[in-house]
């Protein structure tokens, strides 16, 4: 089964130009289905035929050191003729030197090959997009969003999905659902099991929470340790629960050293692992007056909230977990290409979220907070949104409309 992608859009548009496409994310977040579902497309659109088409995985050390030993060489091997060809090269993080490997064949092929790569770290493809600059196109493929969830469980709550979905930059009818609840059933085995795609498509929970640990070893076993050092192991590991009980808070690496007795330099180093690896994220304060508002803590949250259960052995959700409620918005907010950021003063008027300007809070119980409306006072967005289970309405404030949203209308 093929659940389509939220960012195919994007990446069909570049399909017939030069550049090199690149999709980087987490580790079976999708991208080799992603790259095989292109191939395919391609084909039936006659675009290619099924010869002109060659994936390589490097994660095949034979293929890698091979490619290594002298990719000009590895590339014209493939060729079948002089026509246009299309290379889609998966898991690029692996070689050595991919960047400079892949500006050389680039230079020389780009008339007659079109490349598209993946990878699951990313400080590896910011390497490889310094090398490459003005020759590559970036995009993010997170495990499954809620509404690519709900495309993969239920088409129809799909339907209802998109049509009755809030929209930032378009003005929204307060209205009540009739699915609001099965809506929200189904945000529970999300929030729960999260949304990698092979953990989705099963039914058996058991099989669910069973994939999920050994997803968290694959991580640190061919991620961390292949790409870092088995010196890294343990330290991550422990960092990692560590976060499962801090996911949403502010990120104290002080807190982290003298809890998990680790020095707070390897807490810094194995924290940017996690976040290149993209198993957590953090988001940073928004900011314009520097004297009242914090600058320096960033909040952090996992990237898909399957992976936080498991760490803390956890999987019974409930309304009063908030702070997975907030961890879910994260995700959804997480998906579009809007800075996202979250907003304190020292005198500790805190929104959740910033999304492009607009601010989100996440509340269980929805109302507009003090700080809230310290933030429209500021700044005067045209709209702000409460997150929340089930209440939909709208108030006018003085600065803004403040848009109430069940969470599951992101």
């Amino acid at each position: 089964m093929y659940v389509s992608r939220e960012i195919e859009t994007a990446i069909n548009k570049w399909l017939d130009e030069r550049e090199i496409i690149a999709i980087i994310g987490p580790r079976q977040s999708g991208k080799t289905t992603l790259l095989h579902h292109i191939r395919d497309q391609l084909i039936d659109e006659s675009s290619y035929d099924r010869d002109h088409i060659i994936y390589v995985s490097f994660d095949d050390e034979i293929e890698r050191l091979k490619f290594e030993k002298n990719s000009k060489d590895y590339i014209e091997g493939k060729l079948i003729d002089n026509t246009h060809h299309l290379f889609l090269l998966d898991e690029v993080q692996y070689l050595e030197k991919a960047g400079l490997r892949l500006k050389v064949i680039f230079d020389k092929y780009h008339d007659r090959i079109k490349f598209i790569i993946t990878g699951s770290s990313s400080l590896d493809i910011r390497n490889i997009s310094g090398a490459l600059v003005g020759r590559i196109i970036l995009f993010y493929l997170y495990p499954f969003s809620f509404p690519e969830f709900l495309s993969a469980k239920d088409t129809k709550m799909y339907r209802y999905y998109q049509k009755n979905k809030f929209q930032f930059d378009q003005k929204y009818p307060a209205r009540e659902l009739v699915y609001l609840d099965e809506l929200n059933s189904l945000l529970k085995e999300y929030i729960t099991f999260g949304g990698f795609p092979r953990i989705v498509l099963l039914d058996d929970m058991e099989k669910k929470e069973f994939l999920l640990r050994q997803l968290v070893t694959m991580y640190i076993e061919k991620d961390i340790l292949k790409l870092y050092g088995q010196g890294f192991r343990n330290d991550a590991l422990k960092i990692l629960q560590y976060l499962a009980f801090h996911c949403g808070k502010l990120l104290n690496f002080e807190n982290i050293s003298s809890h998990l007795k680790i020095d707070i330099r390897r807490v810094n180093e194995v924290i940017n692992i996690l976040e290149n690896t993209f198993l957590i994220k953090r988001i940073r304060p928004y900011y314009k007056n520097l004297t009242t508002e914090l600058r320096k803590r960033p909040k952090i949250f996992f990237i898909d909230s399957g992976i936080r259960n498991v760490l803390a052995e956890d999987f019974v959700f409930s309304k009063e977990k908030g702070f997975l409620f907030e961890n879910f918005v994260f995700s959804q907010l997480n998906r579009f290409e809007k800075p996202l950021k979250y907003w304190r003063t020292t005198s500790k008027a805190e929104v959740d979220f910033i999304h492009d300007g607009i601010p989100v809070e996440v509340k269980i119980t929805p109302k507009i907070t003090r700080s809230l409306k310290s933030y429209l006072a500021t700044y005067s967005p045209p709209i702000a949104v409460i997150a929340n289970y089930e209440t939909i309405q709208k108030q006018k404030t003085p600065n803004s409309v403040v848009y109430f949203i069940p969470a599951v209308l992101l």
